[in-house]
């Protein structure tokens, strides 16, 4: 005796309750368009350690930054390394890629701020890191003072396409492995450009956050002189070190634990489960 065949709205129940893929076997809710698959990052452990630079020129004020991430950031157990590169008269190029020299945790904070960081203009950041590459802190400012940021950053957006207003926010987050593809140049102020334009060009994800106020130190001249070499000679790739170069000198940063007789350092680290007070990860 033949089966009875299905109704049509039997066949249609079936159908959509069966689970389409691909010819490779793959679910269609897991086919993305290339695109789409670029766009999406892993979000980061809620314990990833943070790697701060601080290029403030103003030695105490670095110093009191720095110690702002410290307490910020220390209280939410995470491993943290800070790094202060503070000397006026050196190229910020040159001291950014001296205290990224070793670089071994997965977030890297940069600023040049000279105020402390509060709770506002980290957690914002924090959150905004897991969906992309580098997230700037949008400092909130009236409305004239909008406008006035959205004009000053119209030039960059045309020339550089970049897509971020506060282009010179001290509130910088990034992922180190998408930092570390950006070779610096610029000795001035000009390297917050710089970084994002070459963030524009690897194709990079960015964000912008808003938080509250902060002063941003103005960096040694040559801003105008650091556009034009930018502009016309990029560097987009590192170079490797000479063969036989010596190391570069540790960035003045924050000192390890001292070392028991059994080869072990005495350096307190965090313990991820019990957020608290933690010293600085060991370079």
């Amino acid at each position: 005796m033949s089966q009875p065949q299905p109704t049509t709205s039997e066949a249609i129940a079936e159908a959509s309750e069966a689970e389409v893929v691909s010819p490779a076997g793959t679910p269609a809710e897991e086919l993305l368009h290339p695109l789409d698959a670029h766009a999406i990052r892993a979000p980061l452990p809620k314990t990833a350690g943070i790697w701060a630079v601080v290029l403030t020129e103003d030695e105490a004020k670095a110093e009191a930054v720095a110690e702002s991430l410290r307490r910020l950031i220390g209280g939410r157990g995470r491993p943290l390394k800070v790094v202060i590169e503070p000397d006026k008269f050196e190229s910020r190029a040159d001291r950014l890629a001296r205290a990224m020299a070793g670089a071994d945790l997965p977030i890297v904070l940069l600023t040049t701020a000279t105020e402390p960081w509060t709770e506002a203009h980290l957690k914002p950041l924090l959150e905004a890191i897991d969906r992309c590459d580098l997230v700037l802190g949008r400092r909130r400012r009236s409305l004239p003072g909008r406008v006035l940021r959205w004009l000053a950053a119209r030039p960059w957006a045309l020339l550089f396409a970049i897509p971020l207003r506060d282009v010179h926010s001290p509130c910088r987050l990034s992922r180190r492995e998408a930092l570390e593809q950006l070779p610096p140049q610029s000795a001035s102020r000009f390297l917050d450009v710089e970084l994002l334009a070459k963030s524009s060009f690897f194709a990079q994800l960015v964000d912008e956050e808003d938080v509250p106020p902060l002063a941003a130190s103005a960096g040694p001249p040559g801003f105008w002189g650091d556009f034009v070499d930018v502009f016309r000679r990029p560097v987009l790739r590192r170079e490797p070190p000479p063969a036989g170069s010596a190391p570069a000198e540790d960035p003045q940063g924050d000192e390890e634990g001292g070392d028991r007789p059994d080869g072990e350092d005495d350096q307190v680290r965090p313990d991820p489960q019990e957020p608290g007070p933690l010293e600085d990860h060991p370079a």
